[in-house]
Order: C-alpha cells, then sequence, then structure tokens
C-alpha cells in the first residue's frame, strides 16, 4: 500500500486535476474532503466521457450501434472539455469505486485487483478517510522482487 498519496479536495477545479492526472501519469486520483474522508475518484474515463459527443454517450449506453457518422477531431473534444475546466472536480466524481479496509487480506487485494483496471483506495472503515492506495503495479513490484 502507498501511503504517500496525492489526492485532491471536492473544490478543485477539473482543468487542475486533469493536469495532476496527466503529469504523474495517473489512472486516478482520489478526492477527498477537508477531513480527509474519502469521496470517490476522478480519473482518464472520466475525462474521455466529458470530452466525448453526447451522441457516443447515448451509444455506449443505448441500441444504437452505429456511430460512423459522428467524426470529431481533437478540438471538437477540447471544446467540450473546455466547458467542464473550471468547475469543482465534486460533480464529476466517480463514486462507486472499490476500496479495501486496511486490515484486508493479500488475497482479497489481489482479487479486488484483478478485478479492476485502476487503482484501489484503502480507507478506514469506520471514519472513511483515506489511508492510501494500492495499485496492480506496487503488487507486481512485490511479485517479481528476487526474480
Amino acid at each position: 500500500m502507498n501511503t504517500n498519496l496525492t489526492t485532491v479536495s471536492a473544490d478543485t477545479k477539473v482543468g487542475a486535476t486533469i493536469n495532476l492526472l496527466v503529469k504523474n501519469h495517473f489512472r486516478s486520483i482520489p478526492v477527498v474532503s477537508d477531513e480527509g474522508r474519502f469521496l470517490g475518484q476522478f480519473g482518464v474515463h472520466t475525462v474521455l466521457g466529458l470530452s466525448a459527443p453526447l451522441g457516443s454517450k447515448i451509444a455506449r449506453e443505448g441500441p444504437m450501434t452505429d456511430i460512423s457518422f459522428m467524426d470529431d477531431n481533437m478540438d471538437d473534444l477540447r471544446r467540450r472539455l473546455a466547458k467542464v475546466w473550471n468547475k469543482p472536480v465534486r460533480e464529476y466524481v466517480y463514486k462507486s469505486v472499490p476500496s479495501l479496509h486496511p486490515n484486508d487480506s493479500l488475497t482479497r487485494t489481489v482479487l479486488a485487483l484483478a478485478k479492476t483496471q485502476d487503482n484501489i483506495t484503502v480507507v478506514d472503515p469506520d471514519t472513511r478517510i483515506l489511508v492510501g492506495i494500492v495499485s496492480y503495479w506496487d503488487v507486481l513490484d512485490h511479485l517479481s522482487d528476487g526474480q
């Protein structure tokens, strides 16, 4: 578990959070309250969703399968993202993310990581305070020790 955490507050702007993701090559970043309580994650999938055309969201969630008529370019994607750039990240936090407790077993941790393609937060079950993050890279580093 990594306890040297980079987090953002609920009031951090979307643009500043995206800049942290890019700078650190993070898939996601935890969003915490002023007291350190875990509120959710904001990540690359959220960014891609915010920049995608509305029609592609409908296609992803509904019956439409052919979106070949939508021919956006990078400027179109940037323009959509610019509309939310200065909004607080709290509006786009993904709250339904798996989390672990500090005393969870290694087996439970590995199984949880196998089900996701993202980091897993470690949250105190009583206070909801974020205490760490486990990434699949952390586990791979330990698995490859001595090999």
